[in-house]
């Protein structure tokens, strides 16, 4: 039987969407988007029913945890974590610091999304790595992947769990529950973690864990030590200045000299001037810190109380400016521009010396605080190629970090105890996370991200095409021809590997999107129970381990870590395969009983 006009077009639509995404002619969701509108225009989807994403309930459970996710990373909820991470004795390698983090990452990936997750490990391996003199290498990937399997264990691990959970409610069967995906998910990520510790990591080249990659391409900013504060006298470490974040202490200006690079048993004293290397979302951060302040302050001009908080813009040095080959202090910047360089960064190259007496080069990247409107003043002024307003990095309030991780719990415990839908236990928990401060109201454009959420409801809206047009059931019988020779088994290893090509090809969701309704024509044309074939292909879709591109946090760790491609195929081919292996060995058991 061949394929009606409306698979036709299903299947150059879905085809041209793999292969804008693999090119990246646009962003992921203006591809989707656009398939999506290209299926609507051509009536192989009515708009009421291509547009049903836009108002699942998986869309608001993904943004709830979204801003979930940002309360606890805004509150350092999780750094009582690194209390485990005390070792005892001097010598240390890389197989004792993973036994301790890599099942306790797995276990909290499976309820918070693991891209904060790597971000808060990662400033923490750089420093145990520089203390005891490991390879950073040989923990950043089998961190990162860590956080991956720990995902698969509940619903809410990420959000391809809860996209899949959409499309078979949209197939007429019962959603996932939160703990449904666990009978597979769990042993997955057991057997996964044990690969990690006992084999993954040591297939990695043990390469420096040299910061002199991420140096290039960070800004520098300088924080001074105040006189009576309480940091002088202490070490770097006592101070709490190892293990940052997003930015490291790179050197100490003293008396007129610059010590470095700085070691955590270096002592401060009052009135030295901390020069760090990194994020500069870190300086409002530090700032909150009892005993550091700015170099300088950016209070306007004749103006009492407190500095004002000024917008951040970035600036980039022209060929034609007077800045070039001169320092700040020299051109006067304050008095001249109207506002305040907060940091640098210069690609290429390592600043040496203070903000404001380096020699600034063609295209260096200033931060300024300034007043509004220093955009509109200065864009055409010959002084900048472009001058941008930058959103400003919003500061850490620790102290909330209890509340945040109660509103967490709530959100479980309402949907486990009172049977609440995870829709709303998720929405209140978020709405508490912003009620209780824990995330600041103006903060939500930012954490909330438009992007994901449209790519997720295209994706749901392509996915009813490729049910509704027939292509899904024809796909299938292609599946189910190739595991003829090998029976069920054969039929899920095929239903498998399709999955984690997809997945290793697009986005995650994208691939659960392509992917379930074939897994469910494929279950109804066997006469099997389509919940352990959905399961399967939702762990299919994130096992996104071979490629670089396979899953976000991949791209995170890569330039962190130094690997190669060649790394992660090292690696992750073997994880796919075990994660495969256990998967499908549950199913089979699962579909026999």
């Amino acid at each position: 039987m061949g394929l009606s006009w409306q698979a036709w077009i299903t299947l150059g639509v879905v085809t041209l969407i793999f292969l804008a995404l693999l090119r990246e002619w646009a962003r992921p969701e203006v591809i989707m988007m656009g398939g999506l509108v290209v299926l609507m225009a051509t009536g192989v989807l009515p708009p009421e029913q291509a547009l049903q994403g836009f108002a699942s309930p998986a869309l608001f459970t993904i943004a709830a945890l979204l801003i979930i996710t940002a309360g606890i990373q805004r509150t350092d909820a999780l750094r009582i974590v690194h209390r485990w991470l005390t070792f005892s004795g001097d010598r240390v390698h890389e197989g004792q610091v993973l036994g301790r983090i890599l099942p306790v990452t797995a276990l909290l990936a499976s309820f918070i999304n693991n891209t904060p997750l790597v971000a808060f490990w990662i400033p923490i391996l750089q420093d145990l790595a520089e203390r005891y003199g490991l390879a950073l290498s040989r923990m950043l990937l089998p961190l990162n992947y860590a956080t991956i399997v720990g995902g698969m264990i509940t619903l809410v691990g990420t959000s391809t769990n809860l996209v899949a959970s959409q499309v078979l409610e949209q197939h007429g069967l019962p959603p996932f529950g939160l703990f449904d995906l666990t009978p597979v998910g769990l042993p997955v990520a057991v057997v996964a973690v044990a690969f990690l510790l006992l084999v993954g990591h040591r297939l990695l080249p043990a390469r420096s864990s040299s910061n002199d990659a991420e140096e290039t391409e960070a800004f520098q900013f300088e924080l001074r030590v105040r006189p009576g504060g309480g940091l002088g006298g202490k070490t770097v470490r006592e101070a709490g200045l190892r293990a940052l974040g997003r930015a490291y202490l790179a050197h100490i200006q003293r008396d007129g000299e610059v010590l470095g690079p700085v070691g955590p048993e270096d002592r401060l004293q009052d009135g030295d001037v901390l020069t760090f290397v990194g994020d500069p979302a870190m300086m409002d951060r530090l700032l909150r810190r009892p005993g550091l302040e700015r170099v300088m302050t950016s209070r306007r001009t004749g103006s009492a109380g407190p500095p004002a908080v000024l917008p951040l813009y970035e600036a980039v040095v022209s060929d034609t400016s007077v800045l070039v080959g001169r320092s700040l202090k020299e051109v006067r910047f304050r008095e001249r521009f109207g506002g305040v360089v907060v940091a640098i960064r210069r690609r290429g190259e390592r600043i040496d010396g203070g903000l404001g007496t380096v020699p600034l080069k063609v295209g260096d990247v200033l931060l300024i605080e300034a007043p509004p409107g220093f955009d509109h003043r200065w864009k055409n002024g010959g002084e900048f190629y472009l001058v941008v307003r930058r959103d400003r990095p919003y500061a850490s309030v620790p102290e909330r970090g209890p509340v945040a991780l109660l509103w967490l719990a709530a959100a479980v415990a309402g949907h486990l105890a009172l049977d609440l839908p995870l829709v709303v236990t998720t929405m209140i928990a978020a709405g508490g996370m912003v009620m209780t401060r824990c995330l600041e109201y103006e903060h939500l454009r930012h954490v909330v991200r438009p992007g994901l959420l449209v790519t997720i409801a295209a994706g749901l809206g392509i996915a009813q095409a490729i049910e509704s047009s027939g292509l899904a059931a024809t796909i299938g019988r292609g599946v189910q021809m190739v595991g003829y020779s090998t029976g069920l088994l054969g039929l899920l290893v095929a239903l498998y590997i399709a999955t984690v090509l997809v997945t290793e090809l697009v986005t995650n969701a994208a691939a659960v999107a392509f992917m379930m309704p074939i897994a469910l024509n494929l279950a109804k044309s066997v006469g099997l129970d389509p919940r352990p074939l959905a399961v399967l292909v939702t762990i299919g879709a994130s096992a996104g381990f071979i490629s670089p591109i396979g899953y976000q946090t991949n791209l995170m760790v890569m330039g962190i870590g130094r690997y190669r491609v060649q790394d992660f195929v090292r690696v992750g081919l073997p994880l796919s395969l075990l994660v495969g292996v256990t998967a499908i060995s549950v199913v089979l058991w699962q579909v026999g009983n």
